[in-house]
């Protein structure tokens, strides 16, 4: 493609040149296989994410759960050190 660019004070890629231009590409069989990796990737990060967001609202509870047990008096350093 550089030796497409064209213009002599500025340089520029013009529409001739880039319906002219060859971007090669993997065989299909190859995409469908990009493709499927990706759409796996993708399965899985969503279930890490689904998972991280039940991690954090545990979390959440746990130290909710501890804070009150604390003033409310029924939380011992023992209780405190365990959690």
């Amino acid at each position: 493609m550089l030796g497409k660019i064209v213009g002599a004070a500025q340089k520029h890629f013009n529409v001739t040149s880039a319906k002219e231009a060859r971007i090669p590409l993997p065989p299909i069989s190859e995409q469908e296989r990009i493709v499927d990796m990706v759409f796996s990737l993708r399965a899985e990060t969503t279930r890490l994410e689904a998972l991280y967001r039940q991690k954090l609202a545990a979390i959440d509870e746990l130290k909710q759960s501890i804070l009150h047990r604390a003033f409310s008096g029924a939380l011992s350093a023992k209780d405190a050190l365990a959690a």
